[in-house]
């Protein structure tokens, strides 16, 4: 692997926690994740410093997923619920 795939790999763990906690149910949360990574993959290129995890945490990466209906509703989420769940999680 690349080190920027092992830095994404190494991210997975806190990204699962963090959309457990956003939509309470582990497969959304994994495809949440997923969505996720997938996005960051291909902006790779707009990635600067050795942190990855506050770069695949922002709003553009990580929260656009959480439009996405899985359950037959919508889940919304306020910026403030987001920085209290990131602050919780350490993120």
């Amino acid at each position: 692997m690349t080190d920027r795939a092992d830095l994404f790999v190494q991210a997975i763990p806190q990204l699962r926690r963090y959309a457990r906690a956003l939509t309470r149910y582990s497969q959304q949360a994994d495809d949440l994740v997923q969505d996720a990574l997938e996005r960051a993959w291909r902006c790779i290129g707009s990635w600067r410093g050795p942190d990855i995890r506050p770069w695949l945490f922002r709003p553009p990466v990580f929260f656009r997923g959480l439009t996405r209906d899985f359950s037959g509703s919508v889940l919304v989420i306020s910026e403030k619920s987001a920085t209290v769940m990131k602050r919780r999680l350490g993120v």
